[in-house]
């Protein structure tokens, strides 16, 4: 009888230096349920003391089962936290990743729209470039000898300058060929002024020297000296369809300006440089 209590005391000192390794594995922890185990397993500890100063057998074994219960859901509740705290570090390890992704993405992002302000700027910087170096080399040209004043027909309007005329419907490439080579250029419109003459002089419709010299879906009109033809300018129709690279005069759109294709037809009128007076 008295080994059986040596034996049961030994198991429950034991026992007991399970509880306080316990004890500190879950100190610190949140869950309310280990919490609350082990204020139990403490209680038990002190009951099974007072059993053993009390030499009670009986008491002791009660005491140990109870306590044994009590580790056994310690124990499982203990994996079961280290399974959530695994799984919690598993998804917070996803979201870095897809948060680092999406900072990877940002870059990209950032870094193409840079490239296409860039490329966009360039392409500005070289039309611009490409029409000054034009507009230069009208400037530097030999000038033409003028026509002489029998070699063409030439028919001088009311506001003093003179033009020629041809009815051959042709696209705007052959008609500012056909001017140059006889010493003229495309017509160029100043003012509402010269509008209302045409509504008086012609009909149909008339290719004038304007060009669409925009890149990349931009629209920049610009007469043959390099003067910008703004977009809200008067001189266009009030409707006119500015989709299209060249442009001519409609008398049937009130004498004003309306854009075309350059490959269609129409009639053409050149006109006499000034230097030619």
């Amino acid at each position: 009888m008295k080994s059986q209590m040596l034996k049961s005391i030994r198991m429950g000192r034991q026992l007991l230096m399970l509880i306080v390794v316990l004890a500190v594995s879950v100190k610190g922890q949140s869950n309310a349920g280990v919490s609350e185990e082990v204020k139990q397993l403490r209680i038990i500890t002190d009951m099974f003391r007072e059993a053993v100063d009390k030499g009670n057998n009986k008491q002791i074994k009660c005491h140990l089962q109870s306590a044994w219960q009590i580790v056994k859901s310690l124990f499982e509740k203990q994996d079961e936290m280290e399974k959530e705290e695994n799984q919690l570090k598993n998804q917070i390890s996803l979201l870095e990743k897809e948060q680092a992704e999406q900072d990877n993405l940002k870059k990209i992002c950032d870094k193409v729209t840079e490239e296409k302000a860039l490329l966009e700027k360039n392409w500005a910087n070289e039309s611009l470039v490409a029409l000054r170096l034009d507009h230069f080399k009208q400037l530097n040209e030999p000038k033409k000898k003028c026509p002489p004043a029998d070699s063409i027909n030439l028919k001088t309007l009311s506001n003093g300058k003179k033009y020629f005329f041809n009815s051959t419907a042709v696209n705007w490439s052959r008609a500012n060929e056909l001017c140059d080579k006889q010493g003229l250029h495309l017509v160029k419109i100043k003012d509402l002024h010269d509008t209302q003459i045409w509504m008086t002089e012609l009909s149909y419709a008339w290719w004038v020297s304007v060009k669409n010299q925009g890149t990349g879906g931009e629209k920049d009109f610009r007469w043959r000296d390099g003067t910008k033809l703004d977009l809200n300018s008067p001189l266009w129709w009030e409707n006119a369809d500015k989709t299209h690279d060249c442009v001519y005069i409609n008398t049937w759109r009130k004498g004003k300006l309306n854009s075309h294709p350059c490959y269609g037809t129409s009639y053409t009128v050149c006109e006499l440089p000034r230097e030619c007076y």
